[in-house]
């Protein structure tokens, strides 16, 4: 594809940050050629990922930065207001990759700024590939809009949407549920079969399936299956028996949400 390849060429951004979204990220964006330098707090971990890519490595506090054209704070939350009071607008684009942070808060610290939001999970342990991540972009104008999207698509994606602050807040909570709760419950699973020495892997036909099911385009609801939906409360409590004290109390307070879901009338 010859369309932007002169850009992609182009190291011109610089990533803010060491975590795994930070380091995500960078390699996104060393695989398209703009990744310029790292900065952090910390000298000694920028540098760690900056050697990765054989980019230079700034502290953002004690450093001048590189001119780039755009900075990526991949940050935690707080850190993104201190980084917007205290480090001097330069011109640039100044984007913050968080969830549930407003794009207000750069007004009034950056003339030219917005957001560029993965909507993944991403983990330091489980690298993950750009082509499964859903950009979610806002910015202070059209303008820089596009120039972000252009960032976005030279990095490769999902799919690239705009969504507002509060569109991307209410997505960042449905994704704690769809993700991070999941991901929690499949954790539970797989230790109570670790501890009976039976190979967690056979649930992974099922788990998918359910995940298909879930995208099928009929409500995850109305495809509810299992003792809780269908009121077997002696199935339940014998599960429950069964279980470590806290695995159990998780067991019955979603077998009862499951239950009350399905059966309104008998609350």
């Amino acid at each position: 594809m010859e369309t932007g390849t002169d850009r992609r060429l182009t190291p011109d951004t610089v990533v803010i940050g060491t975590g795994n979204v930070a380091t995500d990220i960078a390699r996104f964006l060393a695989g398209c050629r703009r990744l310029k330098a790292i900065a952090a707090r910390s000298i000694d971990k920028a540098d760690a990922i900056a050697r990765i890519h054989g980019v230079p490595a700034y502290g953002l506090y004690t450093d001048q930065l590189p001119e780039a054209k755009f900075y990526i704070c991949a940050v935690t939350d707080p850190a993104i207001p201190v980084i917007a009071a205290s480090v001097p607008d330069n011109g640039a684009i100044w984007l913050h990759t968080a969830g549930s942070v407003s794009i207000d808060i750069w007004k009034g610290h950056r003339r030219h700024y917005g957001i560029l939001y993965p909507l993944q999970t991403i983990s330091a342990r489980r690298p993950v590939s750009p082509d499964t991540v859903p950009w979610l972009t806002e910015a202070d104008s059209d303008s820089t809009l596009a120039l972000i999207d252009d960032l976005a698509k030279s990095m490769g994606g999902y799919c690239i949407e705009h969504k507002t602050s509060h569109e991307r807040a209410m997505l960042h909570i449905a994704a704690v549920f769809a993700c991070n709760f999941t991901n929690y419950i499949l954790g539970e699973a797989f230790e109570f079969l670790d501890r009976k020495e039976i190979d967690p892997a056979i649930l992974k036909p099922l788990v998918m399936h359910t995940v298909d099911n879930a995208f099928s385009g009929r409500s995850p609801h109305e495809l509810q299956t299992g003792p809780a939906v269908r009121g077997n409360r002696a199935v339940i409590e014998t599960h429950i028996s069964r279980l470590p004290a806290e695995a159990a109390e998780t067991y019955r307070f979603l077998s009862e949400k499951i239950y009350r879901k399905h059966h309104p009338q008998q609350q």
